[in-house]
């Protein structure tokens, strides 16, 4: 959630747009989507109509997540085969980092760090997914609501780093 009543004051880090996916399992998905911190005021109008969009095609809704919170959601991507792949195809029985178990436990660890701090619209129905989600799943919330929004060059890597196109960049 974005913190109205930070120390930094309001929207002092960019967002990420990202989707929900369910071809394996519950997984988050960026959809090349970044706004700057100037812009995610903005940011929430285009999310909500590509929301509206989305779902009326039968898709998932778009959700913001702010840049500490990416930055900990690549943090435990990157971590998630050392703590969470049960492969042993790598050398000396490590993890391979390249087939689908390990695959798994990346999407597993960025996704659970995402569903934790997904801007959801306030109400009674946040309240209540969000204690219907907790309970099966047994979400963290996970934040860094004081460090600097991620740089341009940041921001790439990021889409780099998860496959993704970053929007306004296709040919």
């Amino acid at each position: 959630m974005f913190d109205e009543d930070s120390s930094q004051g309001k929207d002092t880090q960019g967002a990420f747009a990202v989707k929900l996916s369910f071809d394996h399992g519950v997984s988050a998905v960026l959809t090349g989507e970044h706004f700057n911190p100037d812009e995610v005021e903005v940011a929430r109008v285009i999310v909500a109509d590509e929301s509206k969009e989305s779902v009326a095609c039968g898709g998932s809704p778009v959700y913001l997540v702010r840049d500490s919170v990416m930055r900990l959601a690549l943090s435990a991507r990157r971590n998630a085969l050392r703590t969470m792949s049960e492969c042993t195809s790598g050398t000396c029985g490590e993890p391979c980092g390249d087939c689908d178990t390990c695959r798994a436990a990346e999407r597993d660890a960025f996704t659970r760090v995402i569903l934790g701090a997904m801007e959801l619209p306030e109400g009674d129905l946040t309240e209540r997914l969000r204690a219907a989600v907790s309970s099966v799943i047994g979400m963290t919330w996970a934040d860094a609501p004081w460090e600097q929004a991620m740089t341009e060059e940041e921001v790439d890597e990021v889409f780099t780093e998860t496959g993704t196109t970053k929007k306004g960049t296709e040919e």
